[in-house]
């Protein structure tokens, strides 16, 4: 949320109403975040892929939890992954009302909060391949994340929400658009 923050322009109160800042800053942006977050989450996907000792195959004989080492690697880089995807989901929701705006706000809004969308959903598509490979480091990955506010069992909640049915309704619904 810091860097949603720090990215977000700081908006003088004028005669010039909400639309018409929001249709002539907001969208530039908040695409520059959403770029931003996806260069991010590739990088934490090829670590991912490129240390795969962090995830050993569940066909390994020894299925064990990660070392202490390997443990902090993959919560760090867990919440970092969390940290991105709340950003994107910021950013997401933040343009849910597009289709209430005039039609030069709704024709710069939609493609930010679907890229948002796309983005969001296809990296935790990846963490979500990567990580199935050792079902122990599942364990960790549903430990409270008290630095984001997230309680535990988050892991599973996402995999819920990312494996469901309702998220390519989503995905379908927004394709229409």
């Amino acid at each position: 949320m810091l860097l949603l923050t720090l990215c977000t322009p700081r908006i003088v109160v004028s005669a010039t109403s909400d639309s018409e800042i929001f249709s002539q800053q907001l969208p530039d942006n908040y695409l520059q975040v959403v770029l931003t977050q996806r260069k991010g989450l590739s990088d934490i996907v090829d670590y991912l892929e490129f240390n795969t000792d962090l995830f050993n195959d569940q066909n390994a004989t020894e299925n064990q939890l990660p070392d202490k080492t390997e443990w902090q690697q993959i919560r760090s880089t867990w919440v970092s992954l969390l940290d991105r995807l709340m950003i994107l989901d910021s950013i997401s929701q933040s343009h849910e009302d597009y289709k209430q705006q005039d039609e030069v706000t709704r024709k710069r809004a939609f493609p930010i909060a679907y890229t948002a969308f796309l983005t969001h959903y296809r990296y935790e598509l990846d963490f979500l391949q990567i990580t199935e490979r050792n079902s122990q480091v599942h364990i960790l990955l549903n430990e409270r994340v008290v630095e984001l506010g997230f309680e535990s069992g988050t892991y599973s909640k996402i995999k819920f929400h990312y494996l469901n049915i309702a998220i390519t309704t989503e995905f379908a619904r927004l394709s229409l658009n």
